[in-house]
């Protein structure tokens, strides 16, 4: 048989290639290390993979009060569990072991000595647990946020740059974490720039300088998971330069797979659920233009983004309120009845106005609701007054 290279032919990968390439060679040094033999551990690979989860905690003491030196054995033997492409680890005795200390009223230490020792280890895996331990405030630590700082110069791992990620996410305002993060932005593994896109657009990088401008270029990224979270977390962000960038996409028919990313992230710049902190009309003017964009389509205005506009709950949004001058309920249950009426929309989108207006709907509103969908006569219609009983009965 002969193989024949595309590469060798002239031919470039393409971006789902070289995607696939990233996580496949990620997975392939994985196993490579699992593969070798690691001392912390106690055992070697072999006799791990004949053990079983009682087999590890017989050789803790006592559950309830577990030693600094029997905790390194146990976690130490993730040196020896693989993760998956999505950067999981697979199934393996030592989460079961670790959850069996928890349920029976033990717990790991969480010294500093026993993070070190964990994030300074020689294998990857190990690392990448001790990352995925760590507090994020690392003030709660005495002495290692230089040693952090150190380690993730010199990491080379996705895995482990992966959990630093996830762990220090809130560390956005922290002048190392915020170029960290930036640069995890450019790194070859899609999974470690969808996770800098959640570090990135996150409320504890507003206002942090070169912010907005690293989770532009994410959201248009070649992965489509990096794009979809860039488009979805840069509402975080809280600045209105970020709203060309999300127009761009809205406008875009070849990219209607992000409209509900794009509308997310408008929401949390003018509505800002759960927290109400962030206001912008900018935002909220571009949501309903969106809302109201005609002709309408199976595609467009898409069904998972309408009930955005709803997320107001009355018990927490009086100080809001008094800021967002520019939220007008009448304004977005006018643009639910007619999303409602058109039967050249996706009869889920028109389905999910419904909640909407009987959320946001005055009276005068939700009779007008009740008249609309008896007026209902399209090949939707009976679909649509069945759900609108239902909704009324919960309401």
């Amino acid at each position: 048989m002969i193989v024949i290279s595309a590469v060798a032919c002239g031919k470039e990968k393409t971006s789902d290639d070289k995607k696939e390439s990233a996580k496949t060679e990620s997975v392939k040094k994985t196993d490579k290390k699992s593969k070798e033999d690691y001392e912390p551990a106690g055992v070697t690979r072999k006799e791990y993979q004949d053990m079983t989860v009682q087999d590890l905690l017989d050789r803790i003491e006592d559950l309830e009060n577990i030693t600094e030196e029997e905790a390194i054995a146990l976690v130490s033997t993730y040196a020896y569990v693989d993760y998956d492409e999505e950067f999981e680890r697979e199934e393996n005795i030592t989460d079961e072991a670790v959850s069996t200390i928890y349920d029976e009223g033990g717990w790991l230490p969480d010294s500093e000595g026993f993070i070190e020792t964990l994030i300074t280890s020689e294998n990857s895996n190990v690392r990448a647990y001790g990352f995925s331990i760590m507090d994020s405030n690392l003030t709660t630590y005495e002495t290692l946020e230089k040693k952090v700082e150190e380690i993730l110069e010199k990491e080379t791992d996705p895995v482990v740059l992966y959990m630093a990620l996830e762990s220090f996410s809130s560390c956005g305002s922290d002048p190392y974490f915020a170029k960290f993060f930036i640069k995890m932005a450019e790194h070859e593994n899609p999974k470690v720039r969808e996770q800098a896109a959640y570090a990135i657009g996150s409320p504890w990088s507003k206002g942090v300088e070169g912010m907005a401008e690293a989770i532009t270029k994410l959201m248009n990224d070649e992965d489509e998971y990096v794009r979809e979270t860039a488009c979805s977390s840069a509402g975080y962000l809280a600045d209105d330069d970020l709203i060309e960038p999300l127009v761009e996409i809205l406008d875009d028919s070849g990219q209607v797979e992000l409209h509900d990313a794009c509308i997310e992230g408008l929401a949390r710049m003018w509505l800002d659920y759960p927290f109400y902190h962030n206001t912008s009309e900018a935002a909220y003017r571009v949501t309903l233009g969106y809302l109201s964009k005609t002709p309408r389509t199976e595609e467009v205005p898409c069904w998972t983004c309408i009930s955005y506009v709803s997320y107001v709950d009355e018990d927490e949004v009086d100080e809001w309120r008094t800021r967002a001058t520019y939220f007008d309920p009448d304004e977005i249950c006018n643009i639910m009845i007619d999303i409602l009426t058109d039967s050249d929309a996706n009869w889920l989108a028109r389905n999910e106005t419904i909640e909407v207006i009987l959320k946001l709907g005055d009276d005068a509103q939700k009779d007008k609701l009740k008249s609309t969908m008896a007026g209902l006569n399209d090949e939707d219609a009976s679909h649509l007054q069945e759900s609108y009983e239902r909704a009324v009965e919960e309401d």
